[in-house]
């Protein structure tokens, strides 16, 4: 599921006019010769590279990086709205515990709970 919040990420990079790998990805794809799953795999790695700098999964985690939510868009308690605009991991918890899986079942809708009632 962390994955779909990456490849959010992933896809607005990709599609701005910092991505430095368009071309290369469209070589790829004109050639032919590689799978939609390989050329994702390959879009994915280079942005965590090149736009992520190399860091690790966590760091960008806890840092928000692949945060998608805009806080005031929730409706949540005026309380629970401010410690997730200033705490991006705690917001990133929340975004993932709201994802919805291929069945459109929601992630941890139990997580979601916790971090509504007790943050």
């Amino acid at each position: 599921m962390f994955y779909k919040m990456i490849q959010r990420k992933r896809d607005m990079w990709y599609s701005s006019s910092e991505c430095t790998i368009d071309e290369l990805i469209s070589y790829i794809v004109n050639k032919g010769e590689m799978r939609d799953v390989q050329i994702d795999a390959i879009k994915t790695y280079l942005y965590l590279k090149i736009a992520c700098e190399n860091k690790p999964l966590w760091e960008l985690f806890s840092r928000g990086y692949f945060n998608n939510l805009n806080v005031d868009d929730l409706e949540v308690k005026a309380s629970l709205r401010e410690k997730l605009q200033n705490n991006p991991a705690a917001l990133a918890l929340y975004e993932y515990s709201t994802l919805k899986n291929e069945k459109d079942e929601q992630v941890s809708e139990k997580l979601e709970k916790a971090i509504i009632n007790e943050i």
